[in-house]
């Protein structure tokens, strides 16, 4: 994330602090699609604009799967989380598939929702005054998808405001990282606030934990003992600086490890600019080619056999035959009839 920017604003109501604090604490989008809850977010916005305050940028977008999907990718390449605010609990549920992947690779994410005003009598700002605010009417609005977020929190007091944001970041940038999802009742949103904003984000994300030293010496020997290295990572390529290490080890075994990634970046696997030539050698298609193994054994694949790896240019590369040298050298026969390994 970027380093936190100097707090300029001097914020009336909640919304006021929870809108510019976004910007203050590094959010640079505000991915939103909204309803009668975002009204005080409005109000705020269009305030901050009149007054020259730094705010994130609003994205206003058609659906809120696709707005969680554009925090998603921005958020994976520039490694800074940014923030969703969908509609209640009906937005909610439309967020959920984006939010699930999210969690799935390990994606920060700050996902707010608006929440059906809590009073009836209008003696508070942001009360009901609608309908829909009886219908979409939640007894756990945060349940449906508690099982996908790394934490989910209700506002209570305009208060929390501040603090509530910045556990709310703190948690999704600690490892592993995931979504997060805090709901804002309207009147809440619309509450004053008197209290001073710190500087600074008021909590930090977690230290990253080591790994075990003797258990990374031990993978090392059985790495280095390993003839045909299997590296098997689920989240390894999830940042550029994780996936550039896997392929810096993949090249030190020889550039024979091959690393299957459910997710992430992957691993360049080729390296043709440091690469060289093992060796040459030309043969009749109709005779097929031969190699010799270190035991003197004669191989032979015709053209057909050998389909498989003849490509054209740009295609993937291919593992070496079964039997092949793993010098990867074709072997010439001994002038005693014994095969050797040189070329």
């Amino acid at each position: 994330m970027k380093p936190d920017r100097p707090v300029t604003f001097k914020p009336e109501t909640a919304a006021d602090v929870w809108l510019g604090l976004l910007a203050a604490r590094g959010v640079e989008d505000l991915l939103a699609n909204g309803g009668t809850d975002f009204a005080p977010v409005g109000e705020a916005y269009a305030k901050g604009r009149a007054l020259g305050w730094c705010l994130p940028e609003v994205v206003i977008v058609p659906h809120e799967n696709l707005g969680v999907a554009m925090a998603h990718g921005y958020t994976m390449i520039t490694g800074r989380p940014q923030a969703m605010m969908v509609h209640v609990g009906v937005g909610t549920a439309n967020a959920i598939t984006g939010i699930i992947n999210a969690s799935r690779m390990s994606v920060p994410i700050l996902v707010t929702a608006g929440r059906t005003p809590l009073t009836e009598s209008g003696a508070l700002p942001g009360a009901r005054d609608n309908f829909i605010h009886w219908a979409q009417e939640h007894f756990d609005q945060g349940a449906m998808l508690r099982e996908f977020v790394k934490w989910d929190y209700e506002l209570r007091h305009a208060e929390q405001t501040e603090t509530v944001l910045d556990r709310a970041l703190a948690i999704a940038k600690s490892e592993p990282q995931g979504p997060v999802y805090v709901t804002l009742p309207r009147e809440l949103l619309a509450s004053s606030f008197t209290s001073e904003i710190s500087p600074a984000a008021t909590i930090a994300p977690v230290a990253p934990a080591a790994a075990d030293a003797a258990a990374l010496e031990e993978a090392a020997k059985i790495l280095g003992r390993a003839e045909n290295p299997l590296i098997i990572t689920a989240n390894g390529g999830r940042t550029l600086a994780s996936s550039r290490a896997l392929a810096r080890l993949a090249h030190r075994a020889g550039n024979q490890a091959l690393v299957p990634m459910a997710r992430g970046r992957g691993v360049r696997l080729q390296r043709y600019k440091d690469g060289g030539l093992s060796d040459v050698k030309t043969f009749k298609g109709a005779e097929g080619l031969t190699w010799v193994d270190a035991g003197g054994r004669v191989f032979i694949q015709s053209m057909k056999e050998l389909a498989a790896w003849r490509g054209n240019r740009g295609d993937a590369g291919r593992v070496r035959p079964d039997r092949f040298l793993t010098n990867n050298k074709f072997g010439q026969p001994a002038a005693t009839g014994k095969g050797g390994e040189g070329a």
